[in-house]
């Protein structure tokens, strides 16, 4: 597939963009990783989903594999919860774009 310049420049400047959110994920997450998994004890069997959407969307971000596909599975139970459609399928989406599963991104 060839790309105008302008395509190319797009996808330049969102790898960068997502590349830089992973760096910042990095730092944040462990912080929010425990956080959650302290809700989630304190709470008994899950946690809020504002949380939950939070903790996801830092772990679809980083650079980590397992980590991304914890984050995907998290926004896909929100998702069966109607939470916030549109948010959590843009999340699945960077989350599959970041790990190069390019065509689940279009799905």
């Amino acid at each position: 597939m060839v790309h105008s310049t302008d395509e190319s420049s797009d996808i330049e400047e969102l790898d960068l963009q997502l590349r830089l959110e992973a760096e910042l994920a990095a730092e944040a997450l462990p912080s929010l990783r425990r956080q959650y998994y302290e809700a989630e004890a304190a709470e008994g069997t899950s946690v809020n989903s504002e949380a939950t959407f939070s903790y996801a969307s830092l772990l679809v971000k980083s650079s980590k594999a397992e980590d991304r596909k914890l984050g995907i599975q998290l926004l896909d139970g929100l998702i069966e919860d109607n939470y916030h459609l549109e948010d959590c399928l843009l999340m699945m989406g960077t989350g599959y774009y970041t790990g190069k599963e390019y065509v689940l991104v279009r799905v």
